[in-house]
């Protein structure tokens, strides 16, 4: 995977925002991140692993399917990652 081309694809789907943060840079998250970190956690779960890592966490953004991560990971063609051994 191109990683350049990613980060093209990312800007052009979603451009960074010219607002600044408040609260001091902290987000709540929305139903798509909890429901992403939920899949990363049983995708992690379910590969028997303690921890969840990155592998997790793009398979909870491919399961949830409608954020713009999906979308640019879509388009550069990965629609499920393969499963590490256990």
């Amino acid at each position: 995977m191109d990683l350049e081309a990613l980060r093209e694809s990312a800007e052009r789907i979603l451009p960074p925002s010219s607002k600044p943060l408040t609260g001091g840079g902290k987000l709540p998250y929305t139903a798509r991140a909890q429901h992403t970190l939920r899949s990363a956690l049983i995708e992690a779960r379910e590969q028997r692993r303690e921890e969840t890592g990155p592998d997790d966490v793009v398979a909870g953004l491919l399961a949830e399917g409608r954020n713009s991560a999906a979308r640019v990971l879509r388009e550069a063609g990965v629609g499920r990652l393969p499963r590490r051994p256990l």
